[in-house]
């Protein structure tokens, strides 16, 4: 049963972890145990020797299948980014494209509406023009009516 009160190995402090000669006295202690109790079991020492082997090889198969899980995870997800990554600078260049097309559309919708203006205000002066011209030329057609009334 696990003690919920004790800190996790990353959350002890430094002065809580043995040094290694500790370790090396620690491990020395416990192959010398398991030798006495190998010369008392001999078969049963074996056996939970044997067992812990074939669970050694099966979590050692179980780490590789995760780490291969793992790497296939990463593959897909650095596949997906490049992907990603490609999309959006077509759909960056389509942008501009499109920004730029809509640019040259707005310049000459402008020098439309600049031809058209000079066109209109071109007309506008000969209609007024004309307009003096009409007026004239009645003002005269009325002086001459009028000298040949005499």
């Amino acid at each position: 049963m696990c003690n919920s009160t004790a800190p996790r190995p990353e959350e002890a402090p430094e002065q809580v972890r043995p040094d290694a000669k500790s370790v090396e006295q620690q491990l020395q202690s416990a192959k010398e145990a398991l030798h006495k109790l190998w010369l008392l079991h001999p078969e049963d020492v074996t056996r939970v020797v044997q067992q812990d082997n074939l669970d050694i090889h099966v979590l050692q198969k179980l780490q590789q299948q995760h780490l291969q899980e793992v790497q296939e995870l990463k593959q897909q997800h650095w596949d997906r980014e490049d992907q990603l990554k490609k999309q959006h600078l077509k759909e960056t260049a389509a942008i501009r494209n499109a920004q730029s097309v809509a640019s040259s559309q707005v310049d000459m919708e402008r020098a439309l509406a600049s031809s058209l203006q000079q066109s209109l205000t071109k007309t506008a002066q000969a209609s007024n023009i004309m307009t003096k011209d009409i007026h004239n030329l009645k003002t005269r057609v009325k002086t001459l009516e009028a000298k040949l009334a005499i």
